[in-house]
């Protein structure tokens, strides 16, 4: 009993500084993406230019340090991002992520899949209800069509 007590009561502090440590950590949402990097890029590097427009009055020298600013600024950025490694809860949320596009990715192929087959039946039906009305036309037209499922073909072959 007192071994159950002390194995519980040494969990009970690793669980809390595992929940405080994932509570510091920010989510996977958290992190800079791909443009929102290029867009910080983008107001820096344009206020570099207004600085250098202020400055200098200078078109051609402005438009140099909003490309140099923006190219800069872009690097270091996605330099600082790429230092930064997921640990086991990211990892967790990208895999969810992955497999939540997958599951995405399955469902609109059978929904397309299933349009299709949808498309498929409804030209079918199309079909068969003109050969009914066409065969109901020929058969007023004629007089032949008795409504009992009889043809010419039985007839012939029972003379034989």
């Amino acid at each position: 009993m007192t071994e159950q007590h002390e194995s519980a009561s040494r969990k009970e502090p690793e669980d809390a500084n595992r929940r405080a440590q994932e509570q510091k950590r920010p989510p996977m949402q958290a992190r800079a993406k791909p443009y929102e990097i290029v867009s910080l890029a983008g107001v820096f590097s344009i206020f570099a230019a207004v600085v250098v427009m202020i400055g200098t009055r200078s078109v051609t020298l402005t438009a140099t340090a909003f490309g140099v600013a923006f190219i800069v600024v872009l690097v270091v950025f996605a330099t600082l991002a790429l230092t930064v490694k997921p640990d086991q809860s990211e990892k967790q949320e990208i895999e969810r992520e992955r497999r939540q596009r997958e599951i995405d990715e399955a469902i609109r192929q059978e929904a397309a899949r299933i349009e299709a087959q949808t498309e498929r039946v409804k030209k079918l039906n199309d079909r068969i209800q003109e050969e009914q009305a066409a065969d109901a036309a020929a058969g007023e037209d004629t007089g032949e069509g008795t409504g009992d499922g009889t043809s010419e073909g039985k007839t012939g072959d029972s003379q034989r």
